[in-house]
C-alpha cells in the first residue's frame, strides 16, 4: 500500500482505502487523466485495410467454451465476419463444414478428442480450407515449415483482438498482397520494436505465469534475451551474471 500511494502521488493522484471489520478492505485510487489523442493516420489505414481484407468472409468456430467462441464472435461482428459456432465434432458436422466451403474455420482443441480433430484437420487441408488454430500460452507454436504449402495458421490464448485479426488477416489477405510485415499493427510489425529498442531484460516475479506471460508478450515484441527469477534474492545473482538494461518486478 506504501508503495502504491507514493506512485499513485508521483502521477499527481492519491490512493486511499475503507476497512470494515469482519468484511475486509476497499481500496480505490484517483489519477489525472488528459483523454486519448487522435490515432495516427498510419494505425487508422491499416485498421481500414484489414477490415476490408475480411469483411464478409464466412468462417465457422469450432469451440467448447462459451466465453471464448462469444468472444470470437464479437470480434468476427466488429470486422463484418461471418461467424458460425459449433461446440461438438461429430462425423457429420465435419461433412457439413467441408461442404460449406468456409473461408476459414477456427478450431480450439480444448475438449475435442484429439484424433477426431486430426482428422478434420487433415480433411481441411485436403480441400484445401484454410483453419486457424488456437494455442495454450504454454503451448509451443508448430513448425511453420510443416505447414508451409498450406492455408494454416496459429493464434495463442487469451485471445486478443490484435492477435486474432493479425492471424486472420495474415491468412486470409495474401492472395490481396497482404504482408503482415508491412502491417504496424501486426505482431510481425510489433517485432521491429526489439530492433529499435535493443536491450536485455529480465523478469521478476513468484507466480510462475505472470512470468510467462510477460516473457511472451517480450518475445512478441522480438526480444530473445529474456532472464526470469522468482525473487528478490534470486534476482541479485541473476543480475551478476545477464547484467540487464531493464527489469520488470
Amino acid at each position: 500500500l506504501a508503495i502504491s500511494r507514493q506512485l499513485c502521488r508521483l502521477m499527481g493522484g492519491d490512493i486511499g482505502v475503507e476497512s470494515e471489520v469482519w468484511k475486509g478492505s476497499h481500496f480505490f485510487f484517483e489519477l489525472p487523466f488528459g483523454g486519448f489523442g487522435e490515432q495516427d493516420p498510419g494505425t487508422v489505414n491499416a485498421r481500414a485495410r484489414r477490415k476490408k481484407i475480411l469483411e464478409d468472409k464466412k468462417i465457422v468456430v469450432l469451440c467448447k467454451q462459451p466465453t471464448l467462441a462469444s468472444l470470437i464472435n464479437h470480434l468476427c461482428l466488429r470486422y463484418g465476419i461471418e461467424a458460425v459456432i459449433t461446440a461438438d465434432l461429430t462425423e457429420h458436422q465435419m461433412d457439413e463444414v467441408i461442404e460449406m466451403r468456409p473461408d476459414c474455420v477456427i478450431v480450439d482443441p480444448g475438449g475435442q478428442p484429439p484424433a477426431q480433430l486430426s482428422r478434420f484437420c487433415g480433411r481441411l487441408n485436403r480441400h484445401g480450407i484454410s483453419w486457424l488454430g488456437l494455442l495454450k500460452a504454454t503451448d509451443r507454436k508448430p513448425d511453420g515449415e510443416a505447414f508451409d504449402e498450406l492455408k494454416v495458421d496459429f493464434c495463442f490464448k487469451p485471445l486478443t483482438e490484435e492477435g486474432f485479426i493479425d492471424a486472420l488477416a495474415n491468412l486470409l489477405g495474401g492472395d490481396e498482397g497482404y504482408d503482415a510485415k508491412n502491417d504496424p499493427l501486426s505482431l510481425e510489425g510489433a517485432r521491429a520494436f526489439a530492433k529499435q529498442h535493443p536491450a536485455r531484460i529480465m523478469v521478476v516475479d513468484d507466480v510462475e505465469m505472470n512470468r510467462k506471460i510477460c516473457s511472451k508478450i517480450l518475445q512478441n515484441l522480438g526480444y530473445a534475451e529474456i532472464g526470469t527469477a522468482i525473487n528478490g534474492l534470486d534476482a541479485i545473482e541473476a543480475v551478476k551474471k545477464m547484467k540487464p538494461d531493464v527489469i520488470f518486478m
